[in-house]
């Protein structure tokens, strides 16, 4: 670990290219790294104490520090994208393609986007070009689109420290949003059959992802899910919009795994037909719930069309100590609760699945572990929906048609 000194007496730019190097990145990330420190030597110059580099499976994260409030994650990949995520008084993303070897129109757009977000994190260096100031409306570090390359979520206003709502105004917000009888009634406007199926795609790269969106699809399944595991949550995002380019009219929702609920239905966009969450946060033994409160309230401001996957006595997450109550707190909240088995690939006890039914009434139910061609029939009776993998799937990250297949014909003549 350096101390702020050294960092000084190194100087920016070379700390930052001794940081990039010592971490040994494949080769793509770490020469996208050294282009965005070598797009702006002074700032990580005058900015030395304030950054770090980290790293993840298939890329690099430089993470700067505003001088006041707020920072900024630069993100770089292997599979050619970059992305700049600011965190502070709003949340705000910005993304886009790179080559292996940058057109002078890519350095230029991705120069743009750091100097849009490092002017927010230092406004005493100076104010933005007059070019600049006309792209980005009032109160906003990006523009809203630009030429189809970056495409910026509204922050909801709630993340504004200066006009943070307080919990009670929130949890007006959410009970008049959403009417807890119409859980079922939104479900079914999108899934119109009596029990959904919903294969859970493990995505490494894009061809992998738009392989197994075409299993899925061709197997007869209603949609996928999406979830990230090594892969950062904005080259998620980034595949799921490319799935959905690819496949028009489909249902595709997302699991970001690294983000809390209100992060991710602040960062999705409305392309995103359904967000699931491991947990939901759910708390069975208060009355008030003021996370799930500014959840609903974030969800409803930002993506009020995107369904509700919370996840309620999930695998590991904490024990549940009464099932039947969490479940009818949780239907306040979410379209679909979302439940499972003990572990990955382990089968949920059908008793519990019966007494969550039981005690959701109307709102839908989903199962997202242990689901086989040869068990489904056991849940049947009880689940409404779903989401399925290791049961499915030849290895971790591939689905595998005939067992997919088998499923859902299984579930489909149940239902005739």
């Amino acid at each position: 670990m350096e101390s702020q000194s050294e960092g000084h007496a190194l100087g920016g730019t070379s700390r930052a290219m001794r940081l990039i190097d010592a971490l040994r990145p494949p080769d793509v990330p770490a020469s996208f790294a050294r282009i965005i420190v070598g797009l702006f030597p002074d700032w990580f110059d005058f900015a030395a104490d304030k950054f770090a580099v980290l790293s993840w499976e298939r890329g690099l994260h430089l993470i700067v520090s505003g001088s006041e409030y707020g920072f900024a994650i630069i993100s770089t990949s292997d599979s050619r994208c970059m992305s700049c995520i600011y965190l502070g008084t709003s949340m705000e993303q910005a993304r886009l393609d790179m080559h292996y070897q940058p057109a002078v129109e890519q350095t230029d757009r991705a120069k743009t986007v750091i100097r849009l977000v490092l002017r927010r994190l230092f406004p005493e260096h100076g104010a933005l070009p007059e070019e600049l100031q006309q792209l980005v409306p009032p109160g906003r570090v990006f523009p809203q689109t630009w030429d189809g390359q970056i495409a910026i979520p509204k922050p909801p206003g709630q993340l504004t420290p200066s006009s943070r709502a307080t919990d009670d105004e929130l949890r007006r917000s959410a009970a008049t949003s959403l009417p807890h009888e119409d859980a079922m009634k939104r479900y079914r406007q999108v899934f119109t059959a009596r029990h959904t199926v919903l294969p859970v795609i493990h995505v490494e790269s894009l061809e992998q992802a738009h392989r197994n969106t075409k299993i899925a699809r061709d197997a007869g399944a209603d949609g996928v899910f999406l979830i990230n595991h090594g892969m950062a949550d904005v080259e998620l995002l980034a595949i799921h919009e490319a799935v959905v380019d690819d496949n028009p009219g489909w249902w595709v929702g997302v699991n970001c795994l690294r983000l809390t609920p209100e992060q991710v239905f602040s960062m999705v966009s409305t392309k995103v037909a359904g967000v699931w969450v491991d947990n939901a946060r759910i708390e069975e033994s208060q009355e008030k719930q003021p996370y799930a409160d500014r959840v609903l309230a974030v969800r409803q401001s930002h993506v009020p069309d995107c369904l509700y996957f919370g996840g309620v006595a999930f695998k590991y997450q904490r024990d549940v100590d009464d099932l039947e109550a969490a479940c009818r707190i949780a239907a306040r909240y979410m379209d679909v609760v979302t439940t499972s088995g003990p572990g990955t690939g382990y089968a949920a006890d059908v008793e519990k699945i019966r007494r969550m039914k039981q005690a959701l009434g109307n709102t839908p139910l989903a199962i997202a572990s242990g689901i086989t061609p040869e068990n489904v029939v056991e849940y049947l009776p009880h689940a409404d929906c779903f989401l399925v993998a290791t049961g499915v799937s030849r290895t971790f990250t591939e689905l595998d048609p005939v067992k997919l297949r088998s499923l859902v014909q299984r579930i489909r003549s149940f239902d005739r």
